[in-house]
């Protein structure tokens, strides 16, 4: 559409009534010319009146200019959408690095054991792709059974696949029995290292619901456990899966180039379909794995307070709530399994659709170009063995998401640094204790609580007294000795002993000094003597 100058009198205008305006106002309006009523076409009007009709006192000057034309600079939406989505693939990839490489530490005890396993896997790999080349080299020979050394070339094939059967033996009991032992020492630091971590937090921490003994346990008992996938069998799969594509590729050329680089060049559908279910598996672990522990958590809170259960005759609520909880569970599992199985099946087609063009092609290329029929069948083989290697590893995609989800949990547990830590690297005050406490204008609340329990609370108590706290239920008996004890630290003031800030004594040191029995005493399962101790 040209756009140029226009000039409109006011009484042919066409404006609606809600919208009449005045020779004097002053309005702009962006049109975009094409396609959108919002952009660029600005009009402007005034009561300045053009030359030629400048005796006309109810004219309006309506100037109409024309869009500026877009530049280079301004990015489409696609391509917005590309940078925004490249950082955080960049953000995933660098935190999965991060991930391996911290696992891997782990396992540098075992790195003997793991690299000889790896070297397992890649000759587990190279397995198939030689046993193509021998399995089409048999069908040849089969073929041609009027040849003077077929019994001889026969029985030299089948010691071959003799030899396959005791290499697959040896050579895959091997690595599963190396993959064995540096994954349960793996598990062993890892499940250590997070329960110490667990036993060094502040107590503020577990008091986070998120952080009740449900969901802990999960962690130790099924996460710690899920991370070996990583840097074991997952890995193993990978690389076993690796070098028996690579292998089949290559081999493939020898029989038939042409049909070995159409079957290369429609290899990526199947890489593809196993990304996306990378993704989907990632995703949905996260928040199963959320749902399951807050179910854990009422499991766990209900068994250890049995008695109170039975005695207020509450199993059937508990049993309610239980399942209601694993209701959000049920329906992702659904969602999950639905989108996992049609993803999977996804690549069970491509694999055997690849397949088939591949023996298609194959005849064409015998009855057109006159390629030899062992060549064919090589290439077709070595394809279809290197597609199966592909097509195992895709079951292993969810438990290797699930495990990357459950290695973030636990670093970021070992991540945490505690705010009241006994094993506080500063120096911290020894000296002997007397016991003169005094509480200089303290204010505190419990955490996740917005209730101010103290404000400029302040009292002294002088060695060797006897001192009784009374009050209601709530009122803060229990806190103070908390707060003496380092449970928590104070939001405002100071607690000294002995003249000093109690956060200036190491804390075993501090807790040493005070003999505690407290409301609700805890009876760990052992004997008496432990118990004590």
């Amino acid at each position: 559409m040209a756009l140029r100058k226009h000039y409109f009198d006011m009484e042919t205008a066409q404006v609606p009534e809600s919208r009449l305006v005045t020779p004097a106002d002053s309005f702009s309006i962006d049109i975009d010319g094409k396609a959108s009523i919002e952009k660029w076409l600005e009009i402007s009007v005034s009561n300045r009146r053009p030359p030629s009709r400048r005796n006309s006192s109810s004219d309006m000057y309506v100037e109409i200019k024309k869009p500026p034309k877009k530049t280079l600079s301004e990015p489409s939406l696609s391509k917005l959408l590309i940078q925004k989505m490249r950082p955080q693939h960049r953000r995933e990839r660098k935190e999965r690095k991060a991930i391996m490489r911290r696992l891997r530490a782990y396992s540098h005890p075992e790195r003997w054991y793991l690299r000889a396993a790896f070297i397992l896997s890649l000759i587990n790999g190279a397995l198939l792709p030689l046993y193509a080349l021998v399995f089409s080299h048999t069908l040849e020979t089969i073929m041609g059974f009027e040849e003077p050394h077929y019994s001889s070339e026969l029985r030299f094939l089948a010691l071959m696949f003799l030899m396959f059967a005791v290499v697959t033996f040896v050579s895959y009991g091997l690595s599963l029995s190396f993959f064995s032992v540096v994954a349960e020492h793996m598990t062993t630091r890892i499940r250590s290292e997070v329960y110490e971590k667990m036993l060094r937090m502040h107590i503020a921490w577990h008091d986070d619901p998120k952080h009740n003994p449900g969901a802990l346990s999960s962690k130790l008992a099924t996460d710690a456990t899920a991370v070996t996938t990583l840097t074991s069998t997952g890995v193993g799969a990978m690389l076993q899966m690796t070098s028996s594509f690579i292998i089949s590729t290559v081999l493939s050329f020898i029989g038939s180039w042409k049909l070995a680089l159409i079957a290369l060049g429609l290899s990526p559908l199947m890489i593809i379909t196993g990304e996306l279910n990378i993704h989907f598996a990632a995703k949905f672990s996260e928040k199963n794995d959320e749902a399951f522990k807050e179910a854990g958590a009422i499991m766990i809170e209900a068994l250890n307070n049995m008695r109170t259960v039975i005695s207020l005759g509450r199993e059937k609520e508990i049993l309610a709530m239980y399942s209601k909880v694993l209701e959000k569970p049920e329906k992702m599992a659904i969602k999950r399994g639905l989108i996992s199985g049609f993803l999977l099946g996804i690549s069970e087609v491509i694999m055997f659709v690849i397949v088939g063009i591949i023996y298609f092609l194959g005849a064409v290329f015998i009855k057109v170009y006159g390629d030899g029929l062992e060549g064919i069948f090589h290439t077709t083989f070595e394809t279809m063995y290197g597609f199966l290697s592909i097509e195992t590893v895709m079951p292993l995609v969810p438990d290797a998401a699930r495990a990357i989800n459950s290695a973030k949990s636990l670093f970021k547990i070992l991540d945490t640094n505690s705010e009241i830590d006994y094993k506080n690297p500063d120096e911290k005050s020894l000296q002997p204790i007397e016991g003169k406490i005094e509480f200089r204008r303290v204010s505190f609340r419990y955490p996740n609580q917005e209730k101010q329990l103290f404000s400029d609370l302040s009292f002294k108590i002088p060695k060797g007294a006897k001192i009784a706290l009374v009050g209601a239920s709530g009122c803060g008996k229990t806190t103070i000795m908390q707060l003496l004890l380092r449970y928590y630290d104070v939001e405002k003031g100071e607690i000294l002993l002995d003249g000093k800030n109690i956060k200036e004594y190491d804390i075993h040191h501090l807790r040493n000094h005070f003999g505690y029995v407290s409301q609700e005493p805890v009876i760990f399962n052992g004997t008496i003597e432990e118990n004590i101790k």
